[in-house]
């Protein structure tokens, strides 16, 4: 792992590529993974979404860890996807899907 890798966290929208698989038309989640930049955060947020035969439709408020954690306080939830997250470099971790209905 590089220094300059840092714990980053945003919310992503993503669609499944086959909706009658997922049986919903679309979804967010938080994911927490390491990364240098946005940049960087959304290539591994789309190596998941492939793997999941998912398409990333949009990435809000994506930032360090260390710098979401100054200005909101973290879910359960979240808190344990970092804890998991620190130990593992390669960690594309992500929370609930909350999903809406297929159109």
């Amino acid at each position: 792992m590089t220094s300059d890798l840092e714990l980053w966290i945003g919310l992503v929208e993503f669609v499944p590529l086959n909706k009658k698989e997922y049986q919903w038309a679309g979804a967010f989640t938080n994911i927490v993974t390491w990364a240098h930049d946005a940049n960087s955060f959304r290539e591994r947020v789309e190596g998941l979404a492939t793997t999941l035969k998912m398409r990333v439709i949009d990435v809000e408020g994506a930032a360090p860890v260390a710098e979401r954690c100054r200005s909101h306080i973290l879910t359960g939830e979240i808190d344990n996807l970092v804890i998991q997250a620190r130990s593992n470099p390669n960690a594309v971790l992500y929370g609930t899907f909350f999903t809406h209905a297929v159109e």
